[in-house]
């Protein structure tokens, strides 16, 4: 084989490898957006809704709701 062809062998191998890595990033691209789309839509329906221990103190369970805030702050969450 010459250099000639050695050469142009070696650029459509190129080609042909970056093709089908861009198939596969694209095929799995697709497949994860579904996933987060989900994901999306859950964060949304849990941000629209009042926190646990808003709920409780609504309840007039007030020393549930200060049991709630103590741990969320003991694991950094408030």
């Amino acid at each position: 084989m010459s250099k000639r062809d050695g050469n142009l062998w070696l650029h459509g191998y190129e080609a042909g490898l970056m093709a089908g890595w861009q198939r596969g990033y694209d095929a799995c691209d697709f497949k994860w957006s579904e996933h987060w789309r989900g994901i999306s839509a859950l964060a949304h329906d849990l941000a629209r809704h009042p926190h646990f221990d808003d709920l409780c103190d609504i309840r007039g369970e007030h020393d549930k709701a200060e049991a709630v805030r103590a741990d969320q702050r003991r694991r950094g969450l408030k």
